[in-house]
């Protein structure tokens, strides 16, 4: 007789027996050990965004995590290469800079398959410092300007508020300018921000009649 397993899983290893049987007695003609192996898969490497993000100036790590047996060498390639070891390989970034931006490729590799899986890296950088907070004295009437530079990798967002009202108006603005008056007395400001960080400067304003 012909006993097939369809879809063998590892959960199907182990000892088979055949066992022939009449009215006179039953009698153990076959112990077989049956050892199931799986073909390599690579169980974790890009985040579920499909991107991964990093920032400049820090320590990061991009690692690949893969299964099968037997087990599977695994390596990462890209800008950065690792080194090929079993079912893990890491590659760490320390510090990190905008030249790691690119593609990664996870390998992984055993007697019954090669897959690859593949991943981009997105590194981006802080918004530069704004220079020093200002201490500003006009007379009424007297042309103001306030400036305020985007920077940073991707370019950061630039806010504006006069105290603790912010100007959507002047979203995105690097030059603010205007007419002095009384009523301007008090602290404006600009926020430049982006995924990897912030910068804040302060105006501090009086006007005199």
């Amino acid at each position: 007789n012909v006993y097939t397993v369809v879809n063998a899983r590892q959960t199907d290893e182990g000892t088979y027996s055949c066992v022939a049987i009449n009215r006179v007695n039953s009698t153990i003609s076959l112990a077989q050990t049956v050892t199931i192996e799986a073909p390599a898969v690579v169980k974790s490497f890009c985040p579920s965004t499909g991107v991964m993000y990093i920032c400049t100036g820090q320590r990061e790590t991009i690692s690949c995590l893969a299964s099968g047996d037997p087990q599977p060498d695994v390596m990462i390639s890209g800008k950065h290469s690792s080194s090929l070891s079993s079912n893990a390989s890491v590659i760490i970034l320390d510090p990190t800079a905008l030249s790691d931006n690119g593609t990664y490729t996870c390998i992984a590799n055993n007697t019954h398959a090669t897959v690859k899986e593949t991943c981009p890296v997105d590194s981006g950088d802080p918004p530069n410092p704004l220079g020093k907070d200002q201490t500003i004295a006009v007379t009424e009437g007297d042309p103001v300007t306030l400036l305020c530079s985007r920077s940073g990798v991707p370019l950061g967002k630039l806010r504006w508020f006069e105290g603790s009202v912010e100007r959507t108006d002047l979203e995105n603005q690097e030059m603010v300018n205007f007419i002095a008056a009384v009523e301007k007395n008090g602290r404006m400001w600009c926020n430049v921000s982006n995924r990897c960080g912030w910068e804040t400067r302060m105006f501090d304003i009086t006007v005199t009649v």
